[in-house]
């Protein structure tokens, strides 16, 4: 479409071209009905690194030019940058908490974390990061659970995070969903190479550099 100096052209609102806009929408809606199951995306196109509503859209997009690989590729690209600027951050506190835990994962086997550790370590991380505030180990069991942290458990030795497969992953994604995939919370990439929740495609700083 291009602007024109053209004075007899049909307005939007003409009858003659609402019903052809009609008719071309009903068109393209039969058309999808009868390929709705017949049209799917390869697993490498599906937009399995988009979240939520970045990947529907996505994939609503690329479905229609599924056989073109270049331009899905190129696509999936844009769709990338959009979410990496629209992540929301976490605050201080809260990414305090995840970077150490993540550290954590990829530097030791530790089955559990007392939380009286872990809070001494999170505000060490928060002294480094340049932030007045401290927390103290309610505050950062509280935190823990706002993130959806829930692997805890009350002992003689008091409060212990259990480090087992779900609160793992659960940092994975709270890491890239965050916006916390930077060199101040990677660990050494070598690790990461070795850990199976870390993702080549979504931290390409782990195993590369571009």
């Amino acid at each position: 479409m291009s602007a024109t100096s053209r004075t007899d052209l049909a307005r939007p609102t003409d009858p003659a071209i609402v019903t052809a806009a009609d008719d071309i929408q009903k068109q393209l809606l039969q058309y999808r009905l009868e390929k709705f199951k017949s049209i799917a995306l390869s697993n490498d196109l599906a937009g399995g690194h988009l979240h939520g509503r970045f990947r529907d859209l996505y994939q609503a997009l690329a479905l229609p030019i599924s056989e073109v690989t270049y331009y899905c590729q190129w696509l999936m690209h844009c769709f990338k940058l959009q979410q990496q600027s629209n992540r929301e951050p976490l605050s201080a506190d809260h990414a305090a908490i995840v970077g150490v835990l993540y550290k954590a994962i990829h530097l030791g086997k530790r089955e559990t974390y007392k939380i009286r550790d872990l809070t001494a370590e999170v505000n060490g991380s928060l002294r480094e990061a340049g932030e007045p505030r401290r927390l103290t180990p309610r505050g950062v069991g509280a935190a823990l659970t706002s993130l959806g942290i829930t692997t805890r458990t009350r002992t003689n030795q008091g409060w212990l995070v259990w480090m087992n497969r779900d609160l793992q992953k659960r940092i994975h994604d709270l890491v890239v969903r965050h916006g916390l995939d930077n060199e101040y919370f990677l660990p050494h990439r070598l690790l990461c190479q070795g850990c199976d929740l870390c993702d080549a495609d979504k931290d390409l700083r782990n195993y590369r550099f571009c």
